[in-house]
């Protein structure tokens, strides 16, 4: 399917750091030289210009060394420390330094080490958090906190999401609390985000409770349930733990109202309204069978919110009171699908058949 066919509604920039500027000066002549030849003679003894010598060719000898890139003595100023104390799952509190501007560079540090399944590229994480602007010396604020809301936020792991996020949770095991400070480059580069109040050379601090994270070859998991109904598509037996095949569509007319079947039965707790899911889902035109769209073919979870606009209606009418963790079969008539409009191949008279995999909801 298109992307217009998509049963969903409407679904960061890098900086060029700047070149060091070449410094010469040709008019620098050393305190104490000068292109003219002494004519007085030197009042020191022999010792004592043989020690000079000495000192003098030490000198050189660490000049040489250290051009030559041998460590000898070298005063580095340590990185800004952001300081956050608190327990997983409980909103965090978070001291940014009033005195120093923060790293220039991409920092991560693990707060809390879980023990649950990595964060890959491609998952569907559900993390907590707490975002800050830090603008650089006495300058910082809070962005935005999950933690008001009282559920986590999900993510998709993908090219989309901003660079230093995504390179600070891919390989973080769930149960994980992170400490990330995102420069511009990393973040939303040079244009920063007026909108929000965010300058091109503002750092992003995070704070993030890694919860939950989905791959995305997750699919259903339970009890397989047969389904013997001449009227409705044939389902092929033995499909727990693989993606489903092609539904085979009957001679009937379809049905005039939505119907739901469970395929295999989950254990998690029901979907309820409002709730953030994350799915699998194939789906076919009851008049020839035909594979519009599947997410197993994308190799991209699809994520959106029951009862909102992130989905056609049927999707959510469907999938509402059915079990985390299952298999449905979901058939949609026009008036809970696209409507007499259709979209794209799906004509304003189709019945939409959908094999859906609940793999998790918030």
């Amino acid at each position: 399917m298109s992307e217009d066919d998509k049963p969903r509604g409407e679904p960061a920039a890098k900086t060029k750091l700047p070149e060091a500027r070449a410094m010469n000066r040709t008019d620098f002549t050393p305190h104490g030289i000068s292109g003219k030849s002494r004519t007085k003679p030197s009042a020191m003894t022999a010792a004592k210009a043989k020690k000079r010598r000495r000192v003098v060719a030490a000198v050189v000898a660490v000049i040489v060394l250290v051009g030559a890139g041998v460590s000898i003595f070298i005063a580095t100023r340590p990185a800004p420390a952001v300081k956050v104390s608190g327990s997983f799952g409980k909103k965090p509190k978070v001291d940014i330094p009033k005195d120093l501007a923060p790293s220039p560079t991409f920092q991560s540090k693990t707060l809390i080490k879980g023990k649950g399944a990595k964060v890959a590229n491609g998952d569907v994480a559900f993390i907590s958090y707490d975002s800050y602007v830090w603008g650089g010396k006495g300058s910082d604020k809070l962005l935005e906190s999950t933690y008001s809301k009282g559920k986590p936020a999900p993510l998709q792991v993908s090219e989309n999401l901003l660079p230093g996020l995504k390179k600070g949770l891919v390989n973080q095991p769930v149960g994980s609390r992170l400490l990330l400070q995102v420069p511009p480059k990393d973040g939303l580069g040079p244009q920063g985000n007026q909108q929000a109040g965010i300058k091109g050379t503002d750092t992003l601090v995070f704070v993030v409770d890694v919860v939950s994270t989905y791959g995305k070859n997750a699919m259903a998991a339970g009890t397989e349930k047969k389904l013997d109904d001449p009227n409705l598509p044939q389902v092929t037996p033995g499909e727990v733990g693989k993606p489903p095949s092609d539904l085979k569509m009957p001679k009937a007319n379809p049905p005039g109202k939505l119907v739901t079947k469970t395929l295999i039965e989950g254990s998690g707790a029901p979907v309820t309204n409002g709730q953030v899911v994350i799915a699998q889902y194939k789906g076919q035109l009851w008049r020839d069978g035909k594979v519009f769209d599947a997410s197993w073919k994308n190799g991209q979870l699809f994520l959106f919110q029951v009862g909102a606009q992130g989905a056609i209606k049927g999707f959510s009418t469907g999938m509402t009171g059915q079990k985390v963790g299952s298999r449905i079969m979901v058939v949609i008539p026009p008036s809970e699908g696209y409507g007499k409009q259709g979209n794209g191949q799906i004509k304003g008279t189709d019945t939409m058949v959908f094999t859906i995999d609940i793999v998790g909801a918030y």
